[in-house]
């Protein structure tokens, strides 16, 4: 069998209150305190390669246009079954009654940890 069949077809494991522990730390970084870069800095590689910082400033920036949330907690998680891909679902208050939804996803494994490639808002 090839070597790239055979590695495809490993299973995967995931920790799902570990990507959600690590969706959570991301999402005060990005969403509470505000440490844009420090959050950039956070994700994975291959996001930021992608991604240049002030890019990513500007899309985070424009997401929220009348303020960011005060408070953020994890709703759900969805580990995507054979991927090392985990989605976590957020909702964030403004304390004003606004809400913030937000759909993180991760890339690892229970072994491996997890990192945040994509944020975006539903």
């Amino acid at each position: 069998m090839p070597w790239g069949l055979w590695s495809s077809l490993q299973s995967v494991t995931h920790n799902e209150e570990l990507a959600a522990k690590r969706a959570q730390e991301f999402a005060v970084i990005l969403l509470i305190k505000q440490d844009l870069a420090r959050a950039y800095q956070m994700m994975s590689s291959k996001a930021r390669s992608y991604v240049p910082l002030e890019q990513f400033k500007d899309i985070i920036g424009g997401y929220h246009p009348d303020g960011y949330p005060q408070t953020i907690k994890v709703v759900e998680t969805r580990p995507e079954k054979e991927m090392a891909t985990v989605y976590v679902l957020l909702r964030g208050e403004d304390g004003s009654g606004k809400v913030f939804n937000y759909q993180f996803m991760l890339n690892g494994t229970a072994k491996a940890d997890y990192k945040v490639t994509t944020v975006k808002p539903f």
